[in-house]
């Protein structure tokens, strides 16, 4: 799974599934600590359980659940199997009116001095000269969220045009239609997760794009299926996840990059900027510039060897 950072409280809700509806929730809160800790444990609950969102504190992961789609006992028998060694607790929440709440917790962001904007369709037009329409439902990538952010900060500082894209671990799509709308010739995405996929795709319709396609499974099952093919060669690569997935793609990114090929990457803390950069410097890649806020990362890379 590629997990992503949350970037609001509310990334889960499908406006279309939930409008008129009011849900009974309720939610687990695991003190889980630690930056790995937390994501072994969301990538397991996310193949056991069926939860709306998660979102993830210092000390802490709390994951919301509708009580039409997870039963409290079987989530009980699910987490008592995990033996996690901690104290968790499982709180009902107050009835909840998903649409009107999805509204209100996601506004439009203007950023890069009314370079770019990003509302969501139900939103009037921004006063930008690029806008970006993400109605992002269950997927990662509204532009709030700091990695989001300094990644669209960072392709702007690029020439996009004619330039052949890929946007690695896509969410809502967002980072590849804004390479598209800043010329590239051609850009694909791949995410694992489903709704991921399906809501990439919306999203491009939505802002007409025309040379984009998407992917919905790892580089392993792209390239089983020939969406990645052997011979490709990316002039940018973007790629916001985590830390992990990226240590572990480093080969992949850097197989299907060449001689001064940008690589952008984000989804980290800054803690973790030395581990980065010496694993792509390992397989030809120096670093250009990093940028941090609020304690994430984000960096620009090129390659310096075939």
């Amino acid at each position: 799974m590629f997990l992503r950072n949350v970037e609001n409280p509310f990334p889960s809700i499908d406006p279309f599934r939930y409008i008129c509806f009011m849900s009974k929730y309720y939610k687990l809160v695991l003190p889980i600590e630690g930056e790995e800790n937390q994501e072994n444990v969301i990538a397991v609950l996310n193949f056991q359980s069926n939860f709306e969102s998660v979102v993830q504190e210092e000390k802490q992961l709390i994951f919301s659940y509708d009580s039409r789609l997870q039963s409290k006992d079987k989530l009980n028998e699910i987490v008592n199997e995990l033996n996690l060694c901690v104290k968790w607790d499982i709180e009902d929440e107050a009835d909840i009116n998903w649409n009107e709440t999805y509204e209100k917790s996601f506004q439009p962001i203007i950023i890069l001095d009314n370079l770019w904007g990003v509302r969501a369709s139900f939103h009037a037009p921004l006063p930008v000269q690029n806008e970006i329409i993400i109605d992002p439902k269950m997927s990662f990538g509204t532009g709030h969220h700091e990695t989001t952010k300094q990644m669209m900060e960072m392709m702007q500082k690029l020439d996009f045009k004619e330039k052949k894209v890929w946007d690695y671990g896509s969410g809502t799509g967002i980072l590849a239609i804004m390479a598209e709308k800043m010329g590239a010739a051609s850009a694909i995405g791949n995410d694992n997760e489903e709704w991921a996929y399906h809501n990439s795709i919306e999203n491009s319709q939505i802002n007409q794009c025309t040379h984009l396609g998407f992917f919905l499974g790892t580089i392993d099952e792209c390239e089983a299926a020939n969406f990645l093919l052997p011979e490709d060669r990316f002039d940018i690569i973007i790629a916001n996840i985590t830390k992990n997935i990226l240590l572990d793609s480093a080969f992949k990114l850097s197989r299907y990059s060449q001689k001064n090929s940008h690589l952008l990457l984000s989804g980290f803390y800054s803690k973790d900027i030395q581990d980065i950069e010496a694993s792509y410097k390992s397989h030809g890649f120096d670093l250009v510039e990093s940028a941090e806020l609020n304690n994430w990362a984000c960096l620009h890379l090129v390659k310096s060897l075939n």
